[in-house]
This record gives structure tokens, C-alpha cells and sequence, in this order.
């Protein structure tokens, strides 16, 4: 074998103890790639359950932070078998409890519920958690856990309402045999939840429409714990009939506020032929100290609605010396009675000066709703002292809505009392007296001469001595407040001469003046277009001047200084196409002239801007003068709605430069606003 035979064999060998390495990894590569790919699949599939074990563990660590986002994890995610660490929760923390609660209502497993009542009647337990599993046997538990909820246990705690809940669903006759039999007990713990028991399920016809259960209730009223009278009386409640109104009569005189109150309350369900009897004792609770009592009693008479209460009504009304709470009831009452003496009488209050008297006089007026009162009413406006008083005064003068009101209106507005003013003007409103609207004008375009009307005035009603920079500080707050409610009122008079006043208003120098004037331009506009043609015209004419005048001068003069956006032609802008939608649903011919008359201004504004953007860039006067031609076209046929200054600027710059070739127009360098 030569040397060369030698190296290829020994080449060989080395090559295939290579290709055997290599085959070996390939192997062995293959074999770790399984063994990963199982593992991964295994921690896969059990990636879940090993989530549920990592968050049972962490329910039932020290930290309640940890323990809280465990149990909503494990709510949120159903976990069923989490419920024994749920019923755990319900004796931990208040926010654990509320998962807890929330988890096992979703789960609606009834076999848990003697683990819920052992919870709660485990006086060692949390409150907050014993509540909630008592909630939770109300949800899931059925009638054979009755006992549960008439104990006095559940009646007479925090548990009430899940007794309720769980009384309304599932009591039957034998429910109310054994809460008949728990009133005869003797016990004054069973016979208050009995009669609360009996109270919550009044309206079911196996209480309402038995005459057992009332008039074993009824023999309760005269029971010597007074727990018991009242659980009962307030059973009795909406169920009495005639047979219990003696008990209810003498109920009234019970020393309990509430036996009196709820006696008061029963008897006013009552048939009124049958109720009539307790009139003069419902007169005497009317008195009573106690502020419940005498409103119910008020109600009861209100729904009894006898006339023969008038004079004993009259009387305490007019009885300086009886609580004011008391004849304010009174009131309620004689308001509520179709009698003609009570016009008179609740009149005569107005002048009353016990003012929470007079102001429920004032409202009461308006249940009565006689317009005799009205002038009684204005009378009473101008006499009154009292800012309360007047402020109801006026109100009532609104629901009224006549005419002769309006002068004593306009003066309440004046005043600068913010509640009195923005009640008078929308008073005046109502009464619909355009007759004003030159006043308010004056108001809105006078405000100085309002502040020394203001200051005189304070000077007049003033306890003490008011310095000069006091009364310009009062004042100044007032004439605004009663600047805004006069443009407001103005507005909604919805007169043609009013929408000058209101444009005006539009670049006000008091910032809020402005933005009430902004709605109240829209608006405003709006409602006057839908006037006839005479009424149209003049509404064209003004919107002309007004907007010709404020573009073309204080509006361009303000955008040239750089006063910023969101300025008056913004503002301007609105109010004009408000106008020019609503116009194009009702006159096309109305439409195309205030859309001439609207161009012309608005083309006279961009018109002025161009030739100082024109002029010394070498182009000629001639050339200008067909800009401008070419540029009132296109702001007549072109120009949206909408659009802002700069956008309307560059759009002008692009088409001058189509047709004309004015290269030296700088489109993007519009003017700043």
C-alpha cells in the first residue's frame, strides 16, 4: 500500500467516526427536543390548575392585599372548588366578604347553606359577614328555612331587608298562622317581628284581605309595649277598613309619635265617608310636637279633603303664637281643598312676617291656581323685605304667566340679588311682555348706570356703613348677574329689536356676557325666522348692518392687532349659519338674499386683507380691482359653513392664484387671528 492509499484510508476513517458524531447529536438533539416538548406541553396543560393552586395558597396568606386579588382571581375565573376558602372570607375583611358574597351568589349552590347558617348565628363571626350569609340564604334557601327569617333575630337587626325579601317570596297561610301565633306570645321580641313580618307582606291577600290578621293587629293598639302598638299600627297601614278605625281613633293619642304617626297614615287610606269621623282629631295632631306626626296627619287630611276643616285650618294659619311648622302644614292642607274661602285666607298671608309662612303661601297660590291672586302677588313683590320671600313670590308670578306682572318683574331683576334676578327673568318670560324689551336693552347696553342704581340700593338695605370700594365690588357682581339674566329674558322674548342687543353683546368685555350671548344669539335667531315675512325682513336687515359692520371693522381690526381665535367672527360665524340653515328650510328667495347680504359683508372684510396683502408686491390697481371681482364670486358661490379664518384666507390665496397667476400671494403665510 503506498502512502497516498494510507492518508485517503486514514481519511476515510476519520470522516466516518465524523458522520457517526454527527448522527449521534442528531439523535441525542431529537431525543432532549421530545423530552422539552413534553414538559412544555405538560406545564401546559397544567398551567390552569397550577394557577388555581398558586391562588387558593395566596387566599389564605397574612397579607389582606395578597388575599383580596386571590378571591377576586378566583371569582372572576369560577373557580367552584375555591368555595370553602369563600366561606372562610365571609369572616375576614369587608372588602373580602363582598367578593366572597358576590361568588357564591354565582355559584347558586344550595347545598351550602347550613354552612351559611352557621355563619350566621355565630355571634363571634364578623357582623358584616353574618349579614351577608343571611343575604345568601335569603337568595338560596327555600320555604323550610321560614323559622330563620321571622326570629327576632333577623326581624329586629341589620338582616331586615333579607327577611324581607325572603318573606315577600315565599310566605303562605302557614307563615302568618305562626306570626299569629308569635303576636299572642307575650314576648315583646316575637310580637315586634311579627308585626314587622306581617308589615312587609301587608299587600299579599293572605294579610290584606283577612280580617283575623287586622284585627288581631287592631287589639295590638292597645298593648302596654309600645314597640308592639307601633310595629302594629304601621301594619295596619294601607289594609284598615272601618271595622279597625275605632282603635286607629284612639290610636291618635297614643304617647308614641310613631303609633300616632302611623294611626294618621292608616286612617288616611280609609274610605273618606269613613275617615270624615277623625277630622277633628287629625286637627289636634296637627299641633303636635312632634314634626313627623303633624305632617302625616296633614296628609291624611288632604286625602280626606273635607271643607269642614276650613275654619279650624283658618284659625291656626292665622295664629301667630302656633309653630310655624305647624301652620305651614296647615297650608298644605287648605291648598289642597276645593273651597272658595281659601283664596282669601292663603292671600292675606302673603303680608305674613314669618317669611317661611308667607313664601309656602306664595307656592300654594299657585296649586290654586285662581288668577284673582296675581295682583295680590305683585303687591306682595314690591312690599316684601325678604329675598326668600320675593324670590317665591316671584316664581309664582311666572307659573301665573300675566302681563301685569311684568313691571314689578322687571324691578325684581334689577335689584341684583342672584337667585331673585334669575328667578324674575324667567318670569318675565313667561308673561310673554315683549313691552320690556327696550328696558332690558337698556339694562344690557348700560351697565354702569345699573351700578349705581345697585349701590344706592345697598346703601338703603345695608346693616352697616358700606365703603366705597365695597359697594363698587357688590355691585360690579350684581350688574353682571343682572346683565346675563337680562340678556337671557331679552333672548326668549323673542323680539326682532332684540337680536341687535344680543349681537352687541357678542364682544362684551365681561367674558361670560359674551358666551351667554353666543347661545343666546342662535337660539334667538332661530326662533324669530320662524315669524312671517315682515318679521323676516327686519331680522335680514339688522343681521346685515350688524355683521357688516363688526366684519368689516371691529372684528378685521381685532384679527389684524392679533387678538387670537375663537374670537367675535367665530362667534359671528355660528349665529350666521344657524340663521342660514334654518332659512334654507323656509324661503329659498329669503335665503339667496340674506346669503347676498351675508357675502357682500364678509367679502368687504377678506377684500381689505387682500389689498394689503396685494399692494407693493408690484401688482397694479387694476389687477387688484379683478381680484376683488374674481374674489366676491368666489366668497358668494364658494364659501362653507364653518370655516375658520385662516382656512377661508389660504382657499382665497389658491384660487387668486389659479385664475391670475398672482404668484406673489404668499399661500402659506395666511394672516394671524
Amino acid at each position: 500500500m503506498t502512502a497516498k492509499e494510507g492518508r485517503e484510508k486514514v481519511l476515510e476513517r476519520i470522516m466516518e467516526r465524523h458522520a457517526a458524531s454527527r448522527r449521534k447529536l442528531v439523535r441525542r438533539s431529537i431525543k432532549v427536543g421530545i423530552a422539552l416538548g413534553v414538559i412544555v406541553g405538560v406545564l401546559v396543560v397544567l398551567y390552569p390548575y397550577l394557577q388555581v393552586v398558586w391562588h387558593t395558597r395566596q387566599a389564605r396568606v397574612s397579607d389582606p392585599e395578597a388575599r383580596k386579588a386571590a378571591l377576586q382571581w378566583l371569582a372572576d375565573n369560577n373557580v367552584r372548588s375555591a368555595t370553602d376558602i369563600f366561606l372562610e372570607a365571609l369572616n375576614s375583611t369587608r372588602g373580602e366578604i363582598d367578593i366572597a358574597r358576590k361568588a357564591l351568589l354565582k355559584f347558586a349552590d344550595p347545598s351550602i347553606v347550613p354552612r351559611l347558617l352557621e355563619i350566621w348565628k355565630d355571634t363571634e363571626a364578623k357582623p358584616h359577614g353574618r349579614y351577608k350569609a343571611l343575604e345568601l340564604v335569603a337568595d338560596l334557601g327555600g320555604k323550610e328555612h321560614m323559622d330563620v327569617f321571622i326570629d327576632p333575630l333577623a326581624m329586629l337587626s341589620k338582616g331586615w331587608q333579607s327577611s324581607y325579601d325572603f318573606l315577600n317570596m315565599h310566605a303562605d297561610e302557614e307563615t302568618v298562622e305562626k306570626l299569629l301565633a308569635m303576636l299572642a306570645s307575650g314576648d315583646e321580641r316575637q310580637e315586634c317581628a311579627a308585626a314587622d313580618a306581617l308589615r312587609y307582606i301587608r299587600k299579599k291577600s293572605i294579610v290584606k284581605d283577612s280580617d283575623r290578621v287586622k284585627e288581631v293587629l287592631a287589639s295590638k293598639l292597645s298593648s302596654p309595649m309600645m314597640k308592639v302598638r307601633e310595629g302594629a299600627a304601621d301594619a295596619l297601614i294601607e289594609i284598615a277598613d272601618e271595622k279597625q278605625f275605632e282603635h286607629l281613633l284612639r290610636a291618635l293619642d297614643d304617647e308614641s309619635p310613631a303609633v300616632c304617626r302611623c294611626a294618621a297614615m292608616a286612617i288616611g287610606y280609609m274610605k273618606p265617608e269613613i275617615a270624615l269621623k277623625a277630622v277633628p282629631k287629625l286637627l289636634e295632631r296637627l299641633l303636635h310636637e312632634d314634626g313627623d306626626t303633624c305632617t302625616d296627619a296633614a296628609n291624611a287630611l288632604i286625602k280626606i279633603g273635607s271643607t269642614e276643616a276650613v275654619p279650624r285650618l283658618t284659625e291656626i294659619v292665622k295664629d301667630r303664637k302656633v309653630d310655624s311648622f305647624s301652620r305651614v302644614k296647615a297650608i298644605e292642607v287648605l291648598k289642597a281643598t276645593s273651597d272658595p274661602r281659601v283664596l282669601e285666607v292663603i292671600t292675606g298671608l302673603l303680608r305674613e312676617p314669618d317669611v317661611e309662612v308667607a313664601s309656602v303661601a306664595a307656592t300654594a297660590l299657585i296649586r290654586i291656581g285662581d288668577e284673582k291672586s296675581v295682583g295680590a302677588l305683585v303687591d306682595a313683590l314690591r312690599a316684601a323685605d325678604s329675598q326668600e320671600l320675593r324670590v317665591a313670590i316671584a316664581y309664582a308670578l311666572g307659573i301665573f304667566g300675566q302681563k301685569e306682572a311684568a313691571p314689578a318683574l322687571m324691578e325684581a331683576l334689577k335689584e341684583g340679588d342672584t337667585e331673585l334676578s334669575k328667578v324674575a327673568g324667567s318670569a318675565l318670560i313667561k308673561t310673554g311682555a315683549r313691552e320690556c324689551a327696550p328696558e332690558l336693552a337698556s339694562m344690557i347696553r348700560n351697565p354702569e348706570a345699573l351700578c349705581e342704581a345697585l349701590k344706592e340700593l345697598l346703601r338703603k338695605e345695608g346693616a352697616r356703613e358700606y365703603s366705597e370700594q365695597e359697594l363698587a365690588e357688590i355691585a360690579g357682581g350684581g350688574a353682571f348677574m343682572v346683565r346675563r339674566e337680562a340678556l337671557l329674558t331679552l333672548s326668549k322674548l323673542r323680539t326682532v329689536s332684540s337680536l341687535e342687543v344680543t349681537i352687541e353683546a357678542l364682544t362684551d368685555k365681561e367674558m361670560r356676557i359674551r358666551e351667554e350671548a353666543r347661545d343666546a344669539a342662535i337660539q334667538l335667531a332661530e326662533d324669530l325666522l320662524g315669524q312671517k315675512k315682515p318679521g323676516l325682513e327686519a331680522l335680514r336687515k339688522s343681521l346685515e348692518k350688524t355683521a357688516s359692520e363688526m366684519l368689516h371693522e371691529e372684528v378685521g381690526e381685532k384679527l389684524r392687532e392679533g387678538v387670537g381665535e375663537a374670537g367675535s367672527f367665530d362667534e359671528i360665524n355660528v349665529l350666521v349659519f344657524a340663521v342660514l340653515r334654518r332659512l334654507d328650510r323656509k324661503n329659498k328667495q329669503d335665503h339667496d338674499d340674506l346669503v347676498v347680504a351675508l357675502g357682500e359683508a364678509k367679502q368687504a372684510y377678506w377684500t381689505s386683507l387682500l389689498r394689503e396683502e396685494l399692494t407693493g408686491r408690484g401688482v397694479s390697481e387694476e389687477q387688484i380691482a379683478d381680484a376683488a371681482g374674481a374674489l366676491k364670486d368666489y366668497v358668494q358661490n364658494t364659501f362653507l359653513p364653518g370655516e375658520p379664518p385662516m382656512t377661508m384666507h389660504r382657499k382665497i390665496g389658491e384660487e387668486l392664484k389659479r385664475k391670475f397667476g398672482l404668484q406673489e400671494v404668499e399661500e402659506d403665510e395666511p394672516r394671524r387671528e
